[in-house]
């Protein structure tokens, strides 16, 4: 079984994380084919209520993510998946608790440390839950930073669980709805749970969606190489906002969609420079995938050479 995160203290009084964690999105036995890495993290994307409506059964489905499931929340499926089932102004009124509290208790039941990423890159226009479409129109009110906000730290509040006199009293003083059953949830401390606030660097915009330091446990960044500029000094920028609010730093997408081992190196060169990077999951490893790494001969041999042996977890 899979303990809880090992802190340690630095000279600035920040914790780091002991162990880096490395995973991926899609085949773990592929992956581990192209780059003898482990893959402790297993990544998946859920639409609005997968594991409790539709889909397989979260109680069953987080096994099969074993050691460490990072689960993605959206808002889409089943079948029209880029049909949004629920608004986020929706999700900060209270209106998808009973989804909620059903993950807060599976997480709970699971037994060790998930990884929980609430609408990912909601500054993207290509997410369902952004405030403006990819044709640049506003999706109304429902959709803004603000409905954002509360959204997350509503999340952020009944997926980690406890007194539900405390939960209420948050939400009192977040100006939201209470929570809507009368008896106390599981609580999930951040050794068994860990919410990631996952903006998309280098697209602009992400400060406004930033929910306070209160209600999240560390930030992320999504990184693709398909060219010459892939958003350095975006990545730097956000881990510095990262750090001086005291967060760790995550990278749960990046990949490469052509052959470019110079991003790989960037990557790798990020993680061993900057002490506070907790995670890197590789996008992904699928057989006919345009960032599979499969056909990618100078970008494997990089990630097995450099990146692979930084994963120190067990």
């Amino acid at each position: 079984m899979v303990c809880g995160l090992v802190l340690a203290g630095t000279a600035a009084g920040r914790p780091d994380v002991a162990k880096l964690l490395l995973g991926i999105t899609g085949d773990p036995a592929r992956f581990k084919s192209q780059t003898s890495q482990k893959s402790v993290i297993k990544h998946v994307f859920l639409g609005w209520q997968q594991g409790m409506s539709w889909g397989t059964r979260m109680e069953i489905f987080l096994p099969q993510l074993s050691p460490i499931p990072m689960l993605h929340l959206g808002i889409g499926g089943p079948g029209a998946v880029r049909r949004a089932r629920i608004t986020p102004l929706q999700i900060a009124r209270g209106q998808g608790d009973a989804y909620l509290v059903y993950l807060n208790t599976a997480i709970a039941n699971y037994g060790s440390l998930v990884y929980v990423r609430p609408m990912a890159e909601m500054n993207n226009p290509n997410a369902l839950y952004s405030p403006v479409s990819k044709t640049g129109r506003s999706r109304g009110p429902a959709y803004s930073p603000q409905a954002y906000r509360l959204m997350f730290s509503r999340i952020y509040l009944i997926l980690h669980g406890g007194p539900r006199s405390a939960i209420n009293a948050a939400l009192r003083g977040l100006g939201l709805p209470l929570l809507g059953t009368q008896q106390d949830l599981p609580a999930n401390p951040m050794g068994k749970l860990r919410v990631i606030w996952n903006p998309l660097a280098g697209v602009g915009g992400w400060l406004v969606f930033y929910p306070g330091d209160k209600w999240l446990d560390l930030v992320g960044n999504d990184m693709y190489g398909e060219g010459v500029d892939f958003s350095r000094e975006a990545n730097e920028e956000l881990y510095a906002f990262a750090r001086a609010h005291k967060k760790r730093y995550s990278l749960p997408e990046w990949g490469v969609s052509i052959d470019q081992y110079v991003f790989v190196r960037y990557i790798c060169d990020f993680i061993r420079s900057h002490a506070a990077i907790e995670l890197a999951a590789y996008f992904d490893s699928k057989g006919g995938s345009k960032w599979d790494l499969g056909p990618k001969q100078r970008s494997r041999q990089t990630y097995r050479s450099c990146i692979t042996p930084l994963e120190l977890y067990p």
